[in-house]
């Protein structure tokens, strides 16, 4: 199967603005299989099937097909000195961690659809009362 590029388009809140997030996806049939986890674009998780609208080249995010089952959650991290510990703990818990090299604060799990989510919401919420991060639950693969 080849690699495609996908454009995912998404209203950045804080500037109420629009902004692309490209993210890589399989051809499967008519549709593509989102191989690649969206760090900005909510609603999205990796394995979810999408169809794509092709405009002058670029393959743009048209609709949701089938969920994966997966789910896509971001912390924006307010202290520096403990993040790679929380990011181990997370790990043990099942999610996958995925970084942007240029933002070390800014982190997006993946949680395949086997991981029980409650302990990570349950560890994610602790820090969050604890004022440690902030994250928001980008999507819940089973809703």
């Amino acid at each position: 199967m080849s690699i495609h590029n996908i454009a995912l388009v998404y209203l950045e809140e804080i500037e109420n603005t629009y902004r692309t997030e490209m993210v890589d996806a399989e051809k499967e049939g008519d549709y593509y299989r989102m191989v690649a986890l969206p760090f900005f674009a909510k609603n999205l998780a990796i394995g979810d099937l999408i169809a794509v609208e092709d405009e002058d080249g670029v393959h743009y995010f048209d609709d949701l097909i089938k969920k994966s089952g997966r789910s896509t959650v971001r912390i924006l991290f307010w202290n520096e000195g403990i993040i790679n510990k929380t990011l181990e703990k997370l790990k043990l818990l099942g999610a996958v961690v995925f970084t942007l090299p240029e933002v070390t604060k800014y982190v997006a799990l993946d949680i395949p659809a086997e991981i029980d989510y409650s302990p990570i919401q349950e560890f994610l919420k602790t820090g969050k009362l604890n004022q440690s991060w902030d994250f928001d639950e980008a999507c819940l693969g089973w809703k």
